[in-house]
């Protein structure tokens, strides 16, 4: 009970222009304008769980706009495929703002969203790899923990399962950072050397195929 009476308070700052510039565009705009790339506005499933209308949104989102500054550069990214329309590609359009492209549990493809949202309309491109279709945030959290390297795809059989064990062959895995490690997964206790920073960034260069 107590959790669906938060779900049903309405957040007076959802979607407040005057906020989401004091609290984040000022200070970049003082201390960070000259290296600072496109705000993405990332919206939850939120018309599943609040019922909110999607024409509601959307002219909420317009309005949101319309008040930023237009020294920046805004992305934004939804989460709920019944928002992806001609309506909200009008909204982006008119304000010079793009779509974010992303995989996501409950959304389509990032090329599916193109067919809706033509790349070729937008302004720059953007897309983010999160979840395949279907696939849960917990289910993922338990496949990749504790999070301290990249995992090839042959290694993730069990995605939707307990977390696979670590990969034993130095191919299969990618150390974020330039610590080698044992063929157990371990760190050595020594400081890398130039030789081995080299080959760890060779390494992070290649990423595996997530899909």
């Amino acid at each position: 009970m107590g959790s669906a009476r938060r779900a049903q308070t309405p957040n007076p700052d959802f979607l407040s222009a005057d906020r989401f510039v004091a609290d984040l565009l000022d200070p970049v705009a003082r201390s960070f304008r000259a290296h600072a790339g496109p705000f993405i506005l990332q919206f939850p499933p939120l018309l599943r769980r609040s019922g909110l209308d999607p024409l509601v949104f959307l002219d909420g989102l317009d309005r949101f706009l319309e008040q930023l500054p237009r020294g920046f550069q805004y992305a934004v990214e939804v989460r709920d495929r019944r928002l992806l329309s001609e309506d909200y590609a009008r909204v982006l359009a008119r304000h010079g703002a793009a779509h974010v492209y992303n995989a996501w549990t409950a959304m389509p493809l990032p090329g599916d969203q193109a067919d809706v949202i033509p790349v070729e309309t937008m302004p720059f491109v953007m897309v983010r790899l999160l979840l395949r279709p279907g696939a849960t945030y917990e289910q993922q959290r338990e496949a990749f923990a504790p999070f301290d390297r990249l995992v090839a795809a042959h290694d993730r059989s069990a995605r939707g399962a307990a977390r696979t064990e670590a990969p034993r062959s130095a191919e299969m895995t990618y150390p974020l950072t330039g610590v080698p490690r044992r063929s157990d997964g371990s760190r050595r206790n020594r400081r890398p050397d130039a030789d081995q920073l080299r080959r760890d960034k060779q390494r992070r260069q290649h990423v595996p195929d997530f899909w």
